[in-house]
């Protein structure tokens, strides 16, 4: 168990015990001598011209989005379509008249399954290792991994002049920003930044939340920073453990005026790690078993990000990313705590730096108080990234080093029932050419997703 975890579960007894006069509050909320049971469920049923079978190790569950493996017309009954399903405590004790004790603990699962089966990206990569691509699952890489705190794990302080200081498992800025300037806030089922983790990631997924991480954010006023700082290591754990690689670092600065709001981001990861399905080779004898690919690389990323709200009704989103990524200047050392996978690395996988710009806009408008009809278009564009011949200047499908595109489309309505149910339905169009649709079987999804989330 890492350092932070340890001080988790530490922080979470010191508030259990010494809470011991609170009371169940006024509102409807499930809290106790200063701790929150709290959750989300969201089942809906999506049918796709193009698309993957379900994997319950997938944070997703089914491939909304464009995917490699998208084969197959069908109709499912998936998951977390709107937001992903969870379940976690939070805390809250004073321990002075400014200064509160806060943590927070929370996994992703998917709800289609009796109990609660975690969330694993990596998982699902792993069960469909060997399988051909037209009889995959859905899979992919993601920053939950079967932890228990899979989506946060932290202890903290909150001064209400100096701000917020958290210690552990948690979402970096850039992911925060995401989920405030996406018209669908991180949605999986209408949201290509939501589904795909590159825009909160920094260009890899795995880096939208950062173990044993250290987190400031502070309000002053209309301005606002946030700052994130995670100490370097050797060593790469899938799972329980050491999740860390390389130094990291981020920047946010942001304001608010009148309906205006806007953020400016700078981020940087040393050694950051996308998995893959492991192929085996002539070069290398391992056969599949739990054995995964990586792909190791340097990631710098600015970002700028907007939102204008006209009245009460009506609200504007865009934002723009630019991802530099770069073969690690000083890789981390391969085999050293990997955990219950085995690890094939590549640090050499970029013949010139790759650059990937990831812009989106959209609107959501309420004609009623409990409805929010959303619209929106989202793009990935890459430049060429190999060094010689056809590959350094390619714009077709024949090498994934190609310049490509990746375009989407969505509009989707939410109704609020109640406080705690919303039942939504809507449609996502997505299309990659080029170098992003190589390997592809279709180059093109249409995912119409109807469901229902209950919030506690």
């Amino acid at each position: 168990m890492s350092f932070t975890r340890s001080l988790l579960a530490a922080g979470v007894a010191a508030v259990a015990l010494t809470a011991v006069t609170g009371a169940a509050r006024a509102d409807d909320s499930l809290t106790y001598a200063g701790i929150t049971l709290y959750g989300t469920v969201d089942i809906d049923v999506t049918n796709q011209n193009h698309g993957s079978g379900l994997n319950a190790d997938m944070p997703t569950t089914a491939n909304y989005l464009v995917m490699k493996s998208n084969s197959r017309s069908q109709t499912l009954l998936a998951a977390n379509g709107l937001s992903q399903s969870n379940i976690g405590l939070k805390g809250d004790e004073r321990l002075t008249d400014r200064l509160d004790f806060i943590f927070k603990v929370e996994a992703g699962f998917d709800p289609t399954l009796a109990g609660i089966h975690l969330a694993n990206g990596p998982g699902s990569i792993k069960s469909n290792n060997g399988v051909p691509l037209s009889q995959q699952s859905s899979n992919g890489d993601s920053s939950r991994a079967g932890q228990f705190d899979n989506a946060a794990g932290f202890v903290g302080l909150k001064d209400k002049t100096f701000g917020t200081l958290t210690v552990g498992r948690q979402t970096t800025p850039l992911a925060d920003d995401i989920g405030t300037y996406d018209p669908n806030h991180g949605s999986y089922a209408f949201a290509v930044i939501g589904f795909s983790g590159a825009a909160a990631g920094g260009g890899t997924t795995e880096d939208a939340r950062y173990d044993d991480s250290i987190k400031y954010t502070g309000q002053y006023g209309m301005f606002r920073t946030a700052l994130m700082y995670q100490p370097g290591g050797n060593q790469y754990q899938i799972g329980y453990g050491m999740e860390k690689t390389g130094s990291a670092e981020q920047i946010d600065v942001g304001a608010d005026y009148a309906g205006l709001s806007g953020d400016a981001i700078f981020a940087h990861k040393n050694d950051a790690v996308a998995l893959g399905a492991y192929l085996p080779s002539a070069a290398n004898s391992l056969t599949y078993g739990n054995n995964l690919a990586a792909t190791v690389s340097d990631n710098t990323t600015l970002g700028l990000l907007l939102k204008y709200k006209f009245g009460q009704q009506t609200t504007l989103f865009g934002g723009y990313e630019h991802i530099t990524m770069a073969n690690p200047a000083n890789p981390f050392h391969i085999g050293n705590g990997l955990g219950d996978y085995g690890i094939v690395a590549n640090t050499n996988a970029f013949g010139r730096d790759k650059r990937l710009a990831i812009y989106w806009t959209g609107v959501a408008y309420q004609p009623l108080e409990k409805l929010t009809l959303t619209g929106a278009y989202y793009g990935y564009a890459q430049g060429a990234f190999g060094t010689s011949g056809a590959t350094a200047t390619c714009s077709d499908s024949s090498s994934a080093y190609c310049s490509g595109n990746l375009n989407a489309g969505s509009f989707d309505a939410v109704y609020a029932l109640t406080h705690h149910i919303d039942v939504y339905g809507g449609v996502m169009y997505s299309i990659v050419s080029g170098g992003m649709a190589n390997g592809y079987l279709h180059n093109n999804t249409v995912s119409t997703t109807t469901g229902v989330r209950v919030k506690f």
